[in-house]
């Protein structure tokens, strides 16, 4: 089975970015799920829950840069 998509560039541009980034997005949810877990089950030394979010956020824009992957094409 074979499956054929199609965009009409430059309009589907952001369709055409969220299907070719598909797997990185896949991968990169994947790593912070792993982080997150680790976490869970390790603790931490974090003193707030501000100061484990912001690390938290921190290391999801480490691993969306690590797979070239970016929040700002979400309009």
């Amino acid at each position: 089975m074979k499956a054929i998509l199609e965009f009409d560039l430059p309009e589907d541009h952001e369709q055409f970015n969220a299907a070719t980034q598909a797997q990185d997005w896949v991968l990169a949810m994947d790593e912070l799920d792993q982080y997150l877990r680790g976490l869970c089950k390790h603790g931490s030394t974090y003193r707030s829950a501000e100061g484990a979010l912001n690390v938290t956020c921190e290391m999801l824009h480490a691993i969306l840069q690590e797979h070239n992957l970016s929040l700002d094409v979400i309009s």
